[in-house]
């Protein structure tokens, strides 16, 4: 009975090694293109949940409504140990010892029918506005690294009155 030479073993070793090796990288590449893919969806569910509870108020309801200037700016964080939005910048959740995995802001500003490119001033007379332009970017907190994150996302939508 023949056996296997030391020189024989020591080869087909490195080469099973070398294809473990090439297959190791397509794994680790296909685990980052899958976190990738897993982040843009829920940047994406997290504006789009945003944009229709938005969507569905009152064009005259308190959420709505500019307040100062010519635009109301509605930031939100998601904390990790948490599965409801907060209202607040990334500098309230680290004030209040949280750790935000996700920011959402809403910027809403509001428009004449005929100038679709300047935001109406808050206080403008009701009869004036017709359109709600409503911008939504949700980002990841997850540093940039080898298998992705730092994902951002923009949606913009219109409410018309």
């Amino acid at each position: 009975m023949a056996a296997f030479s030391l020189i024989e073993a020591a080869i087909s070793t490195l080469i099973l090694l070398m294809v473990s090796l090439s297959v190791l990288g397509l794994w680790v590449r296909s685990m980052a293109n899958t976190m990738t893919g897993q982040d843009y969806t829920d940047a994406t569910n997290y504006a789009r949940s945003l944009a229709e509870e938005l969507l569905q108020l009152p064009f005259d309801s308190p959420r709505l409504r500019i307040l100062e200037g010519t635009e109301r700016v509605h930031p939100q964080y998601l904390p990790i140990a948490g599965q409801a939005w907060i209202d607040g910048t990334l500098a309230d959740a680290q004030t209040a010892g949280a750790v935000a995995v996700w920011t959402r802001t809403a910027t809403i500003r509001k428009f004449a029918i005929d100038d679709l490119e300047t935001p109406l001033p808050a206080g403008i007379d009701a009869n004036r506005v017709h359109l709600a332009g409503i911008t939504i970017t949700v980002a990841s907190q997850r540093q940039a690294g080898a298998l992705g994150g730092g994902k951002r996302f923009t949606l913009r939508v219109r409410k018309s009155q």
